[in-house]
């Protein structure tokens, strides 16, 4: 699976808006509907959902799933946390089709008296893709709250506060934790790497029709090998199969003290399926090779 960009992801949205085509709020129903049904496989309807959302495309994502929730008969609210100034206009098509509209949060002490209960289930519409500053203000307090909770929290895309691609200039006070996090498309490089990708939780990578030949054609140094890919590089064993037809692997490793290099490449030889393994070391790694091995 292809790992791109933020930029790359919001081009391929663009081309596929013109080319598919499909208008831009049908593709954030689109996004909100897989959303729906991954909810639908894990949660009853005796959970609730609280929905905190920003008033850009990632909160319309958020108001867009709760409809969409209430329509399946599960209780879903919405907040909206007043840190953008200019609504986008998707999330304010989203916030017209809603009664009724969502809870203002405009400042901490609103913030103080939601109640959360344990069948409580977050769903994360803060901020989207697009962030690179560090959360501040009111944007920040919600995150370090949430974060407080020991209710599982979902995370629309990505967790809010969290960088697409690096976050070595970000810091952990501003990220919201996810328990599980639903990636729109392809799975975001910040998800792999150790600055902050603890954050992420579990991550699911969602398909929204993104057009398929577009993504094929970004250029990335960058793959996340799934377990079906990896299951295709399993071959079948022939049926008069032996260890000599399966290949011979020398490995050359170790000395006095040091067998760890020895031992860890020659068990992963043995557990891939090498026929046959040879490993030339010092007479001394004899006794750790053999009980090991």
């Amino acid at each position: 699976m292809k790992v791109v960009t933020a930029s790359q992801l919001r081009a391929a949205e663009e081309f596929t808006i013109k080319n598919e085509p499909i208008a831009s709020i049908d593709l954030m129903e689109r996004a909100a509907e897989t959303c729906c049904q991954w909810l639908q496989t894990r949660y009853n309807k005796a959970n609730t959902f609280y929905i905190f959302c920003g008033s850009g495309n990632n909160g319309g994502d958020g108001l867009a799933l709760q409809r969409l929730l209430q329509n399946k008969g599960y209780n879903a609210y919405s907040f909206e946390v007043a840190f953008i100034p200019n609504p986008s206009k998707d999330y304010l098509i989203n916030k017209n089709r809603l009664s009724p509209s969502p809870t203002i949060i405009s400042n901490e002490k609103d913030l103080k008296k939601i109640q959360f209960f344990e069948n409580t289930i977050i769903i994360d519409a803060l901020l989207g893709s697009g962030g690179n500053r560090k959360t501040m203000g009111l944007l920040r307090k919600t995150i370090q709250e949430l974060n407080l909770l020991s209710n599982p929290i979902i995370s629309i895309d990505l967790p809010s506060g969290l960088f697409s691609e690096f976050n070595d200039t970000n810091d952990n006070e501003g990220v919201i934790q996810a328990t599980h996090t639903l990636s729109f498309q392809a799975p975001k490089l910040s998800f792999l790497l150790p600055e902050l990708g603890n954050f992420v939780g579990e991550f699911h990578v969602l398909d929204i029709g993104l057009d398929k030949k577009f993504l094929a054609d970004c250029p990335s140094p960058y793959f996340y090998t799934t377990s079906i890919e990896a299951a295709k590089l399993i071959r079948p064993l022939p049926k008069f199969t032996h260890k000599g037809s399966q290949g011979h692997l020398h490995i050359v490793a170790g000395k006095e003290g040091s067998m760890g290099a020895a031992i860890l490449s020659g068990a992963a030889a043995l557990h891939s399926g090498v026929g046959k393994l040879t490993i030339i070391s010092p007479r001394c790694g004899l006794n750790s090779l053999q009980t090991t091995l």
